[in-house]
Parts: C-alpha cells; structure tokens; sequence
C-alpha cells in the first residue's frame, strides 16, 4: 500500500469516528463510563468530552506515518519496507477506532456486555498486524526490537519469521478462546506466552551464532 492511499484510509477513517462522536455526543449525560477492566466491568468514568480523545485516537497513526520515517536512522529506515509499515498503520488506525466505537456504543447502553466484543476484536487485530511482522525489516520503532535483533540482520528475519507465526496463531486463537467464553485473563496469559518468546528466542539465537561468529 503507498503511502497517499494509507494516509487517505486513516484520515477516512478519523473522519468517519469523529461524525459518529459528532452524532451521539448531544444524547450523553455529563458523566460517562471511560475505562473497563479485564471483566468488562467500569471502573472509571469521566466528562463526556472524553469522547473528543476517543474521536482524536486514530490522528496518533496518521502523524505516526508522517514522523517515524523521518525519524529513522539511514541504515535503519522505514523507508525500506514502506508499503508493510503503511498496511501496519492502517490496521492501527482502525483498531484504535474500533476500540472507541465499541467503548462508545458500551456508554450508550450501560447493560451491554462489551466484554467479548472488545478484548477479542483486539485480539483479532494483533492477529492481523502478526501477518505482518515476517516483513518489516531492521528499524529502531516497529516490530520485535531486542538488542540482539537490532544487532543482527540474521537474528532480525529469523525471529520476525517465528513472531510473525505466532503473533497470528496468538491472536486468532485468543479471539476464539475469548468467544467461546474463556476467562480474558486465561486467553491474555496464553498470548503473552506466545507473544513474548521471540524475544527468548533472539537471545538464545543470538549467543548460539556468536559461539559460530556468523552473526
């Protein structure tokens, strides 16, 4: 995807959420529910301008797509694997949107259960962007960045190839789990297992090509 057509999709995007705050903005009373735990239970409320953040959520990967690739050393640059990081922006925008039209839609009707709509549309999402991650290249801002990935090209691919596979199997299945009625926190457990050993991984990589001098 270049880079006008990703720009065009989150600005449609923002645009789009905003006209939704726009549109429920007057029929909400002064205080609203602005944060829910694990549960799907409210355990924060706040001014209904809150909505305003919520609207103005997905403007984070606009100016994201503009200032990292300026941002990127020349030997690390965005610029080398634009078109995946520009699809990994669109997919972020909309779920930044996702997560204030659901949060929006949970303020309106207080006995809706947003519990599996949320956590396992999120899940779904990270299962996307997991698709993604085989094809971002070596930079300082996206992807698995450990000091052993950052220190070696070979580390870099071999551990986005693996986190690529399971940051999708992890977020398909914690969707699934979340849906059929699992706890949240035994689904986010087993994700984080999934989605955090890459990391282990380009550690143990890493030393066993050091011990070879091939890094």
């Amino acid at each position: 995807m270049n880079t006008k057509t990703a720009l065009s999709l989150c600005c449609l995007v923002t645009l789009a959420l905003s006209a939704y705050v726009a549109s429920v903005y007057a029929s909400l009373p002064q205080v609203i529910p602005t944060h829910w735990d694990i549960n799907g239970k409210v355990n924060g409320y706040g001014p209904k301008s809150t909505l305003f953040f919520f609207a103005a959520m997905p403007l984070m990967s606009i100016l994201l797509m503009v200032g990292l690739p300026w941002l990127s050393p020349k030997n690390f640059s965005i610029d080398s694997f634009r078109r995946t990081f520009n699809y990994i922006m669109v997919i972020v925008t909309l779920l930044m949107a996702y997560i204030a039209v659901v949060s929006i839609y949970a303020t309106r009707t207080p006995a809706w259960d947003l519990t599996k709509p949320l956590f396992s549309g999120i899940m779904l999402f990270i299962g996307l962007l997991g698709n993604l991650m085989g094809k971002v290249q070596r930079n300082f801002f996206v992807g698995i960045r450990t000091p052993w990935t950052l220190a070696s090209d070979k580390v870099w691919v071999a551990t986005h190839r693996l986190g690529a596979r399971l940051m999708t199997a992890a977020g398909i299945g914690g969707a699934i789990l979340i849906w059929i009625g699992v706890p949240v926190m035994v689904a986010f457990i087993a994700f984080m297992v999934l989605t955090l050993y890459p990391v282990l991984y380009s550690l143990l990589l890493y030393k066993k090509l050091e011990k070879t001098q091939s890094v």
